[in-house]
């Protein structure tokens, strides 16, 4: 399946966005990485689990690092992809047909 597909297959399964950043910034990387992780076959629980770590190292990096720009800017740019992750998880469950009422 070729992107140009794969983006017509993902208006189907997207949820709308509740904010513009939302919308310009999240679902666009969404788009991207949903269409890597079914191309690589990677389930959504692996997906959820992804973005968890990814959750924690940045709480980890706020709490625990210095408080140095760089680790701001890390700590922001690492929730940004969990939640670009979280994102995601749900578009490739409901393609592959393996969501539920739950999640």
């Amino acid at each position: 399946m070729k992107f140009s597909e794969y983006l017509d297959i993902y208006k189907l399964h997207e949820k709308p966005p509740s904010t513009l950043f939302h919308k310009v910034v999240s679902k666009n990387g969404a788009k991207v990485f949903s269409y890597a992780f079914i191309k690589l076959g990677i389930t959504p629980n692996v997906i959820s689990i992804i973005s968890l770590l990814l959750l924690c190292i940045a709480s980890s990096i706020i709490s625990f690092g210095s408080s140095s720009y760089i680790n701001l800017i890390v700590a922001i740019a690492l929730l940004q992809f969990s939640y670009i992750f979280d994102c995601s998880d749900g578009v490739v469950a409901r393609y592959t047909g393996q969501s539920s009422n739950f999640g």
